[in-house]
C-alpha cells in the first residue's frame, strides 16, 4: 500500500488535525471508471483543546456527517447503510457500514465503513475503510477485521456488538 499524510502546524490556532491515507496501488480494471479488488484506509485525529468542547463537538460531528457513500449509478446501486454504536475494549465507536452492489457483476459489492470515537470531549479519531469489488461474505470479514483494530469483537450469535 502507498501512504501519505498531512497535518496543520503545531503552532496553528484552533482545531489541530492530522490525517493519514493509504491505498493499494494494484487494482482490477473493469472498464470506464470501474476499478475493483483494492482497499483504501484513512484515519484522522482531532485535537480541540484550544477551541473548547462545544466548538470541538460541532466540528468533529460535521466532519463525520460530510462523508459521501455513493448514489445509484448505471454500474452500481445506491449505498445501503446501517449506523450503530459499537463497543470495543473500553472504546465506544459510532459506526456506519455501507454496501453498494455492482449491477453488472452480481455478487460483488463495495464496502465503506466509517467510525468515530465517542469518548473524548475535546479529542477524537475518525477512520474510514473502503473495499471495492468483494463478495458479501468477504466484505463482512473485512469489516470485522477493521473493527477488531479498534477492539470491537466479532458478533456472536444472538449478541449485538458490530454493525
Amino acid at each position: 500500500m502507498r501512504c501519505w499524510g498531512r497535518s496543520n502546524p503545531p503552532d496553528a490556532r484552533g482545531l489541530l488535525f492530522e490525517r493519514s491515507d493509504c491505498q493499494m496501488d494494484s487494482r482490477i480494471f473493469i472498464g470506464g471508471n470501474q476499478l475493483l479488488g483494492h482497499l483504501v484506509v484513512r484515519h484522522e485525529a482531532y485535537d480541540g483543546r484550544r477551541i473548547g468542547a462545544v466548538r470541538f463537538v460541532d466540528r468533529y460531528s460535521k466532519s463525520f456527517r460530510n462523508e459521501p457513500f455513493g448514489a445509484a449509478t448505471r454500474q452500481q446501486s445506491a449505498s445501503h447503510c446501517q449506523e450503530d454504536t459499537v463497543a470495543g475494549t473500553g472504546l465506544a465507536l459510532r459506526a456506519v457500514l455501507c454496501l453498494r452492489a455492482h449491477k453488472k457483476l452480481p455478487g460483488l459489492y463495495d464496502l465503506s465503513l466509517l467510525v468515530a470515537t465517542l469518548d473524548g470531549t475535546v479529542q477524537g479519531v475518525q477512520g474510514r475503510f473502503d473495499a471495492y469489488g468483494f463478495s458479501f461474505a468477504n466484505a463482512q470479514k473485512l469489516a470485522s477485521h477493521y473493527l477488531a483494530g479498534f477492539g470491537v469483537l466479532p458478533v456472536a450469535a444472538g449478541r449485538k456488538g458490530a454493525p
